[in-house]
């Protein structure tokens, strides 16, 4: 997609405290398990820590508190409150008769305490839904996936799934076909839209500047200290738009930045497509056996076009990748699918849930009411604002108005969460937008757009693109 991995950039654009996270990452090690625990009741040296002891609640007086970010969705749950909210997960641990979790030791403040890696069966051989990182903890996830194994008597795998293509969830396909292969690879298909940014660097005569001999990207974000020096007369203005809110001091190093990533998704398809690694493609209905499991896949786009849900029939609970967290909220790439897929997660009635980051979740049920609950929350919120307007309005206006104590660096992902719901509106058939042109007498005028690229394939839009709602269409 586009955006190259929407899963770094917090939905609420609140970090996680990065001294909590220190704190989770020292605890570690002093993390231990009761026997047939799950992840409510992870134990530690620490009395403080202990997941049935509720935390102090934050001071909801002050908009900048600290201990209340990514707290959007579920007041009144212990592992969402205060600094005590996101528990520590040990390095493996045994949820349910069926699933183990591996932990893929890639913490940060948006995968919080790292990407959760799912064995599942109760046989010999079993399947592993979703992989980690490939440069950023993938020593040690192998590591703690080899032990995990041996002390569940396990020999092998029988497949890999892969929830989406966000380089947090594929990223140690490679090594694990390496060391157990070959093992089969299940994912839905990817559409060659998803790499409309590899596909206009090729026809501009760009990607030159991005690769080195080897076909490689030539800056790596997640090991090299600075991006590459790209020519000066190099034209890069096309990508200024789509690239606005990838990290970066220029349009160039964000769009090597985000090219890495689009790179590797890229590449891994391109590996599965040819055989490389065995590979099935996966779509709503499919079913993936092992001893003691089944796996359905259910597509549930929203967060990427090609995200998957993954049913366990026997114990009638979902894997739900990055759709719901088991803290905080997710980034959405297009909330019209995004709500439409929560709304069928709920008619399912689950009775818990695997998320792809954050503990175990052990009323699905509730987690999802809240989840669409808060959503709704937000899209009233930006309608009103929009409705009340009798002229066109930009993002921008709207975000600031909505987020009126973020700071100026934060402010573009107040920006991304507004036109996200405004795209919405668009879908509906509530809202439209216009592109502001320069005719021939150099003078301005705006232009209806009659409809929008999908965000899956282009993901950021100019920020002179104005809005309204069509309600006020008649007093235009």
């Amino acid at each position: 997609m586009e955006w190259g991995c929407p899963c770094c950039v917090p939905s609420s654009f609140e970090p996680t405290d990065y001294e909590v996270l220190a704190r989770l990452r020292s605890s570690r090690k002093a993390v231990r398990l009761r026997a047939q625990a799950c992840a409510a009741t992870i134990s530690s040296v620490d009395a403080s820590e202990q997941a049935d002891e509720p935390p102090e609640p934050p001071n909801r007086s002050r908009p900048d508190d600290r201990h209340d970010r990514r707290n959007v969705v579920a007041a009144g749950q212990n592992r969402f409150e205060g600094s005590g909210g996101l528990q520590p997960q040990p390095d493996w641990e045994q949820l349910t008769e069926r699933v183990a979790c591996v932990l893929a030791q890639n913490p940060s403040s948006f995968t919080l305490n790292g990407t959760n890696c799912y064995l599942v069966g109760t046989g010999r051989r079993r399947i592993l839904v979703d992989t980690g990182e490939q440069h950023f903890g993938a020593d040690a996830f192998m590591n703690n996936l080899s032990r995990c194994l041996a002390e569940l008597g396990v020999e092998g795998l029988d497949g890999i799934v892969i929830t989406h293509m966000h380089h947090d969830h594929y990223g140690n396909v490679g090594r694990l076909q390496e060391k157990y292969g070959p093992i089969p690879v299940y994912s839905r298909e990817f559409s060659s839209a998803s790499f409309a940014l590899i596909s206009e660097l090729r026809k501009r005569d760009q990607l030159k500047y991005l690769q080195g001999f080897d076909g490689r990207p030539r800056y790596n974000p997640l090991k090299d200290t600075a991006p590459m020096m790209l020519p000066d007369t190099l034209d890069l203005e096309w990508a200024a738009d789509r690239v606005k809110y990838v990290p970066g001091k220029n349009v160039a190093e964000k769009l090597q930045w985000q090219f890495y990533f689009v790179w590797n998704s890229q590449d891994l398809l391109d590996r599965l497509r040819s055989g490389e690694y065995p590979w099935e493609a996966l779509d709503t209905g499919d079913s993936i056996s092992t001893e003691g499991a089944t796996l359905t896949a259910l597509h549930m786009p929203g967060h990427s076009e090609d995200h998957m849900c993954f049913l366990l029939e026997e114990e009638h609970s979902l894997f739900s990748g990055d759709h719901v967290l088991g803290w905080g909220t997710t980034f959405v790439v297009e909330m019209k699918d995004y709500m439409e897929s929560l709304r069928k997660m709920l008619h399912m009635h689950p009775v818990s849930l695997f998320p792809g980051h954050g503990a175990y979740i052990k009323d699905g049920v509730e987690i999802l009411q809240r989840y669409i609950s808060h959503r709704q929350k937000r899209e009233e919120q930006a309608w009103r604002a929009l409705v009340k307007r009798s002229e066109p309005v930009s993002i921008e206006e709207i975000a600031r108005e909505l987020y009126p104590n973020t700071p100026y660096e934060r402010m573009w992902m107040a920006k991304s969460n507004v036109e996200v719901l405004f795209r919405k509106f668009v879908a509906d058939g509530a809202a439209a937008v216009w592109k502001p042109e320069v005719t021939y007498m150099e003078s301005s005028r705006l232009r209806r757009m009659r409809a929008l690229p999908s965000g899956y394939v282009e993901r950021n839009l100019p920020d002179a693109y104005v809005w309204a709602a069509r309600r006020s269409l008649a007093k235009l």
